[in-house]
């Protein structure tokens, strides 16, 4: 636990320059009200895994990484605190008494301890003890390795999360490689969602506070897991974020202010897609500030934004490709280049076709091939009932989201965020629908649709002010409601753990029984289990008789010569 937050002070310091940075040069001066501090701190930790990602591609990310990025944040601070950028980002809200400054004092360490001992101990996920460990050691001692892929075809799944993790480790410590950014992260969407307290003042509810609800619920709902470096967790967090921060935007700012929100959070939607290529659903927000630009003839705005894309997005292709020899591994298309360290079309294929047969519930790889009518229902009985509600939720928001996009005026921003999440949920649920790779979006989009209708409805003319206050007064009530039921669940949950030994170090990966081989006189390590080989030792692959086919008998290029040095 003490490890942890010692981390996340590090975190914080490198993250608030780089994110108030590219805030200050994406937004016009004249359009950033918009940005909240959240905001510093999650583009500061989309630039820093960027900056990761870029440092990986020609050396390992370690002590000098961790060390240029810090004078890369005095350079950056500096260059704000002259300019006088600082004052358009960081924006200070004097407390109306003091005793109300001390309660918010309070109450936010409450949140980072409670945050903190979460992210010290907990489940540590399948996956990360298969491969996301040996991921993350790969760019912590060699950075970018070409041909890695052929060795574990698992680590050929690309994440940017992965170098991000890497640069937090303080593996070049010694001893251990720690694993806290998914619970920083988890941490400043909480402190987000708790800007719903702002219907005491404004006796107003808006459609972003039910998604807080959703948001919340999502987090909580990992809290025994955010332990775990896994990207799926990423992923679904900066999703949420992105979809709160829109709707928070549609209902509260200007149209100005709207278009510069949606290009920002357009870039960071870009950023989500390295973390995991199939959560691209948010990429469509580009249709709104486009179709602003085109209009008011901004093409310089169009230039800077898709430069800004390129720039976050072009390492995590460069990883990829070299890698794996594909772009998109272990999707096939497009099919552009052929160097010779190349993963096979075919084991691509198949293992395109395992995830997709896994995330349906089948363990073989034939059932990505089942028709809708086959795997649904197969996939359905699975699932348990909190899930199924959630689910017939989602099939009951899509005509209802139809209807009000046809039906219901509102601001195009808020109906195209909508629109945005619906199509997240169709592309994770005709894609993989494993409950962990698109459990932040069934959450969220039956609390935004729903809500949205419920607002309509209240803040109509139909209603008066009377009653309009005591919506406010039922929805608050819902959440001290929520909040109760989701706190008698973690006191359960540290009844359950107090007594495990991570208040200084945070949970460490697993140990497996493992054995050594050697091919050509480089050693490598098998598990004896289920294939999980956890950090160390290191390097591991599945199983003994894993051939290097895609560099043949000359082991001098690629993750050979890498090896070779140990």
């Amino acid at each position: 636990m003490l490890s942890v937050l010692l981390i996340w002070i590090d975190i914080f310091i490198t993250i608030i320059p780089a994110g108030a940075f590219f805030l200050c040069i994406s937004a016009g001066k004249k359009d950033r009200s918009f940005i909240v501090f959240e905001d510093v701190l999650v583009f500061g930790m989309m630039a820093v895994t960027v900056y990761s990602q870029y440092f990986s591609i020609f050396y390992k990310v370690g002590l000098v990484s961790h060390a240029a990025l810090y004078v890369i944040d005095i350079i950056l601070a500096f260059v704000l605190c002259k300019n006088g950028s600082y004052k358009d980002v960081f924006k200070y809200h004097k407390a109306s008494k003091k005793s109300r400054f001390v309660l918010n004092l309070l109450f936010l360490v409450f949140l980072i301890l409670l945050m903190s001992y979460g992210s010290s101990r907990g489940y540590m996920h399948f996956d990360s003890d298969l491969y996301h460990a040996q991921s993350i050691r790969w760019i912590e001692e060699y950075g970018l390795v070409k041909g890695l892929g052929n060795i574990h075809g698992r680590l050929a799944y690309n994440s940017s999360s992965f170098a991000l993790s890497a640069l937090y480790s303080f593996a070049f410590l010694g001893g251990r490689s720690y694993h806290a950014c998914a619970g920083f992260l988890a941490l400043v969407l909480v402190i987000n969602c708790f800007r719903i307290l702002h219907v005491i003042k404004d006796k107003k509810v808006r459609v972003s506070d039910f998604a807080r609800i959703g948001t919340l619920y999502y987090v909580l709902n990992i809290y025994d897991e955010m332990v775990s470096p896994a990207s799926d967790y990423f992923a679904m967090m900066i999703f949420l974020y992105i979809v709160v921060r829109l709707l928070d935007v549609s209902e509260t700012e200007s149209d100005e202010c709207m278009v510069a929100a949606a290009s920002v959070f357009t870039v960071l939607s870009v950023f989500l897609v390295t973390i995991k290529f199939s959560a691209f659903g948010p990429v469509l927000i580009c249709v709104y500030p486009i179709a602003s630009f085109l209009k008011n003839k901004k093409y310089k705005r169009i230039v800077l934004y898709t430069f800004l894309s390129v720039i976050v997005s072009l390492p995590f292709f460069i990883r990829n490709y070299l890698i794996s020899g594909w772009l998109l591994y272990p999707s096939t298309f497009p099919d552009l280049f052929n160097p010779v360290w190349k993963i096979p079309e075919v084991f691509a294929r198949s293992d395109k076709a395992y995830i997709v047969a896994y995330g349906r519930g089948f363990t073989n790889m034939d059932a990505s091939a089942y028709p809708f009518s086959h795997w649904f229902p197969h996939w359905l009985s699975g699932l348990g009932m909190t899930e199924k509600v959630f689910i017939f939720g989602c099939f009951a928001s899509v005509p209802v989201f139809v209807i009000m996009l046809f039906a219901v005026k509102g601001k195009a921003l808020l109906k195209i965020t909508h629109g945005c999440v619906v199509l997240s949920f169709a592309l994770w649920l005709f894609s993989s629908p494993l409950t962990r790779y698109g459990q932040g979006i069934y959450l969220c989009l039956p609390f935004i649709i729903f809500g949205s209708v419920l607002t309509s409805l209240v803040y109509s003319e139909r209603f008066s002010v009377k009653a309009e206050k005591c919506a406010g007064i039922c929805f608050l009530s819902f959440f001290a409601l929520f909040l109760l039921y989701k706190g008698i669940g973690l006191c359960t949950y540290f009844s359950q753990t107090y007594y495990k030994d991570s208040y200084v170090y945070q949970l460490d990966y697993g140990s497996y029984d493992m054995y050594k081989y050697s091919v050509d006189g480089l050693v490598f390590y098998t598990p004896e289990g289920m294939g999980q080989s956890g950090y160390d030792p290191f390097p591991s692959t599945p199983q003994e008789d894993h051939t290097f086919y895609a560099l043949g008998d000359d082991y001098s290029d690629g993750f050979a010569s890498k090896l070779s040095e140990r």
